[in-house]
């Protein structure tokens, strides 16, 4: 694996099964409650970071998936514009597929294939595929905070940081 991409692939595994732990025991009907007007649900930050790690993939290189919970939240569709959930069963499939496919991509991923430039504008001055992952490391495990909290919320247990 190249030397700058392993970190990035260790906290992409690590977060793997740590957004799990945050989601762990926490059934449809609460996944999609919002603590607060304009505050996102367990359910819709699920699904995106999902939609976060399939790109994450193509962009290291993996063939294209199509992502399942596109049937019901596409990467644009605001919280407010969801008019059917996927179940939590949904999303833990999804995320495992996202998370599978992201993981062997980076674990494959080339130093010429990390040097590639994108066209992603994002807040990161880096827009090789290397600096991308980079920056949705970062963002994935942003999220991992929210759904962190949204857990302690909704079930007053803190994430356990057991993994594997």
């Amino acid at each position: 694996m190249i030397p700058y991409i392993a970190p990035l692939h260790a906290i992409i595994t690590l977060n793997t099964g740590l957004v799990r732990n945050a989601v762990d025991g926490i059934g449809d009907d609460a996944s999609r409650t919002r603590p607060l007007d304009g505050a996102n649900s367990v359910a819709y930050l699920l699904a995106h970071i999902i939609g976060s790690r399939f790109l994450m993939a193509r962009t290291a290189g993996a063939a294209p998936v199509d992502n399942p919970i596109d049937a019901y939240i596409t990467p644009r569709t605001p919280i407010d514009a969801v008019t059917s959930w996927p179940t939590m069963v949904e999303l833990l499939a999804a995320w495992t597929a996202a998370s599978t496919s992201l993981e062997s991509a980076m674990a494959a991923l080339t130093a010429d294939g990390a040097a590639q430039m994108t066209e992603f504008k994002l807040p990161v001055a880096d827009r090789s595929v290397g600096g991308i992952l980079a920056f949705f490391t970062q963002h994935d495990s942003y999220h991992l905070g929210q759904l962190s909290m949204l857990r302690k919320h909704l079930t007053g247990s803190a994430m356990s940081y057991k993994v594997g």
